[in-house]
């Protein structure tokens, strides 16, 4: 009767103010608009290698970002703006020269944690080259790893990649929040 149809009202309006809740939290405070583009998916991906001190490179596509990043209040739903999708972040252990084919191949990916230099690809933590026969732990969303836009050859070259459960965005939010910004001290990119 009546009382059921309220009940199941209260359940969904309580539910959709938390959401909103979380939907609301301010993040951080930026200085100025950060186009959707190269400089914000390298910000994304290095939070990754953040999040991760383990891993060497991370990759990600381009069309997995949608939106600029506001100048001013950044919330989180900016942030799920910017990266809308249900990917997670897979680790995968793979040769250099898996890497470097897969980058060849894919549809021009963003990387982080490597530098092109003379044609060569330079990791810049170690500021070695990148070895075609050594091992390296790679980054990436689930998206490409499941070979969104041409990115099979990761999966192909080991398919045991881990899927860290962890949403592709989440690095990112918790990066922006650990530079404790604020109206008066905004972060300048």
């Amino acid at each position: 009767g009546a009382s059921s149809h309220s009940e199941i009202e209260k359940i969904v309006s309580k539910w959709a103010d938390s959401a909103s809740e979380v939907l609301n939290e301010v993040i951080a405070f930026s200085a100025r608009e950060i186009a959707r583009g190269d400089e914000l998916v390298q910000l994304i991906i290095y939070s990754w290698l953040d999040a991760y001190p383990s891993a060497d490179i991370a990759i990600t596509n381009r069309g997995g970002i949608r939106a600029a990043l506001p100048q001013g209040v950044i919330a989180f739903s900016d942030v799920v703006s910017v990266l809308p999708f249900d990917n997670t972040i897979i680790s995968v252990r793979i040769s250099g020269q898996a890497i470097q084919e897969a980058l060849d191949q894919g549809g021009r990916p963003v990387v982080a944690g490597m530098e092109r230099s003379d044609g060569r690809w330079i990791l810049t933590r170690t500021e070695e080259q990148l070895l075609p026969e050594q091992e390296y732990t790679l980054l990436l969303n689930s998206f490409m790893y499941a070979g969104g836009d041409n990115f099979s050859a990761i999966a192909q070259a080991n398919p045991d990649g881990f899927d860290t459960g962890v949403n592709y965005r989440q690095p990112f939010v918790d990066w922006l929040k650990d530079l404790g910004s604020s109206a008066d001290n905004p972060i300048r990119f």
